[in-house]
């Protein structure tokens, strides 16, 4: 899906795409580390996340090729599936080589820069993308297999 069509989705649902901050917050769910599987007696990103050694590499021919369902690996410690791997999603943050300002709390991303940012890897990825801290960036009008997206509500829709 592009950027924008993921954007118009959450739009349409009254909510958006999260920051990359909000993104990154519940994706490492309190873990400073950046890879949930760390903190396993025996870390496994295989465990938690759909990514290449577990999908890609594994060919077209078996049924754990590419994307699949949604909660099909563990979820991190606040109960959400699929932060790494599976499928990269878009973040609301636009991507720019140079930071001019850095923001104390809740960072807004760049200022400049038509590119998205897109976080979290794909089943197409290894174990270096998975990790919840690292980032890419794409044009909003690019889509693929690898990225998809999830939308943030405000509190008070959640509340109803």
């Amino acid at each position: 899906i592009t950027w924008d069509d993921a954007r118009f989705v959450c739009k349409t649902l009254g909510g958006d795409l999260p920051s990359e901050a909000q993104w990154e917050f519940a994706a490492r769910a309190d873990n400073v580390d950046g890879a949930v599987w760390n903190k396993d007696s025996i870390p496994d990103p295989g465990s938690y996340a759909v990514c290449r050694g577990n999908s890609f590499n594994l060919g077209p021919r078996f049924d754990a090729y590419g994307p699949q369902p949604v909660g099909s690996k563990k979820p991190n410690a606040w109960g959400l599936h699929d932060m790494s791997g599976n499928v990269a999603e878009w973040t609301r943050d636009r991507y720019f080589m140079f930071t001019f300002v850095v923001e104390p709390s809740n960072p807004t991303g760049a200022a400049f820069g038509s590119n998205k940012v897109y976080k979290g890897g794909s089943w197409k990825d290894g174990e270096k993308m998975l990790n919840v801290t690292k980032s890419d960036d794409e044009d909003p009008r690019y889509w693929s297999e690898t990225i998809g997206f999830r939308c943030v509500y405000p509190i008070d829709i959640i509340k109803e």
